[in-house]
């Protein structure tokens, strides 16, 4: 009166955007997966059935910078006379050449490219980044990990009314790292991070009457879950202006 079945999978893949910077190759994913199925058939009329599943992924994002655009401009309107408006102090396509400016004329030198298409832009002709290749300096990968359980009891009380429950909780945990402009410089870098926790509980109570003409059902829902995230974004602040 007791069945079970046991999976287990890994799935793993290697990178594919060459890491210029790091050395890492982009597009990782390494995802194990273990389930366990019990089924427990006592009587009858009665039958539990148990699920746990705990799941872990790791990976890096396949990111590549394909367009770098002049932003600091952008088009006025008729209050300022349709003059462009700064909202920028210093674009970052100048940025670093201006810190290699200025570090010259102190006597120092830095190997800083400015932020260009031609520096960082993949299959930008003529650049220093090919196809499938990336300037990105994020090191971290990023991982989910998700434990889940459940139990569903089934309890034919009579030969026309039968009673369910159905229990589930769920807690995961996780970090998401997003290097945006994918470069060796920290211009616009996010870290996602947050636990999730479930807890459901369901009882439906069903029967028929009236020689079968009649189908009912009662029940009742409960959901509770407690999400708790801290995002953080670093962005380098030198561009802007008050």
């Amino acid at each position: 009166n007791i069945l079970t079945k046991w999976t287990a999978s890994s799935l793993y893949r290697d990178g594919f955007i060459k890491g210029l910077t790091t050395g890492i190759d982009y597009g990782m994913l390494d995802q194990d997966t273990i389930r366990g199925d019990i089924l427990w058939t006592p009587a009858d009329n009665f039958t539990a059935r148990l699920v746990v599943n705990k799941e872990s992924v790791a990976m890096n994002e396949p990111r590549i910078q394909n367009g770098i655009w002049d932003t600091a401009y952008v088009p006025g309107g008729p209050a300022n006379n349709n003059a462009p408006v700064q909202t920028w102090g210093v674009i970052p396509a100048q940025f670093y050449g201006l810190a290699v400016e200025g570090a010259a004329k102190r006597g120092v030198t830095l190997n800083y490219d400015a932020f260009t298409p031609e520096n960082f832009q993949a299959g930008y002709p003529g650049g220093k980044v090919g196809w499938w290749e990336s300037r990105s300096n994020a090191t971290m990968p990023s991982y989910i990990d998700r434990n889940q359980i459940s139990l569903d009891m089934t309890w034919d009380i009579t030969d026309n009314i039968s009673i369910q429950s159905i229990t589930a909780k769920t807690q995961q945990d996780r970090e998401i790292n997003v290097d945006w402009e994918n470069s060796d410089y920290t211009l616009v870098e996010d870290i996602l991070r947050g636990e999730l926790d479930v807890f459901s509980e369901e009882v439906q109570i069903t029967g028929v009457m009236m020689d079968d003409r009649l189908n009912w059902m009662v029940g009742v829902y409960y959901w509770d879950q407690e999400a708790i995230n801290r995002d953080a974004r670093y962005a380098i602040n030198e561009f802007r202006t008050l």
